[in-house]
């Protein structure tokens, strides 16, 4: 053996050895990667913002839902957003949550009776999101009082 001979083995070893560590690396890159992450690492992301994904959730809806999540963080808390969020998360049609700002600091987020058994968990998420100092009232019906579609009392004007 020669000294260049164990140099050149002592070197292909460690170039093993580095294209190891480099693709262990970028692995764990994109496993917290929002675009990459699969699996239990997609979970991991979703724990970043207290979302937990629904047993049967894919990897792609789960993804959708978290950025849409991110959205609403980076919109600001827009009424869009939250609603857009919302709907996503409950699966539902974004035409069913409505957003009302019946006083400033005050909103009343009206959806759809079929996600009610979801209230606690939906509160704690728009605690999170909403701007401080607002409060939000959950609502769960298909029509809300101040909704065209609403008739208070057929006997007398209150239509």
């Amino acid at each position: 053996m020669t000294l260049g001979t164990n140099r050149a083995r002592i070197l292909d070893v460690l170039a093993i050895e580095i294209d190891d560590l480099l693709a262990a690396a970028n692995g764990t890159g994109y496993a917290h990667a929002l675009s990459t992450a699969r699996g239990t690492s997609l979970d991991n992301v979703g724990d970043l913002f207290g979302i937990t994904r629904d047993v049967d959730e894919t990897d792609a809806n789960f993804r959708l839902l978290l950025s849409q999540l991110i959205t609403v963080y980076t919109a600001a808390g827009t009424k869009l957003a939250i609603r857009t969020f919302l709907a996503a998360l409950l699966d539902v049609e974004l035409v069913t949550v409505k957003i009302y700002e019946i006083t400033p600091g005050n909103i009343i987020i009206n959806m759809p009776l079929s996600v009610a058994d979801r209230e606690v968990y939906i509160n704690s998420l728009i605690n999170d999101i909403i701007a401080a100092g607002v409060h939000a009232s959950l609502v769960f019906s298909n029509t809300f009082w101040d909704s065209p579609d609403v008739k208070w009392d057929t006997d007398d004007d209150w239509e």
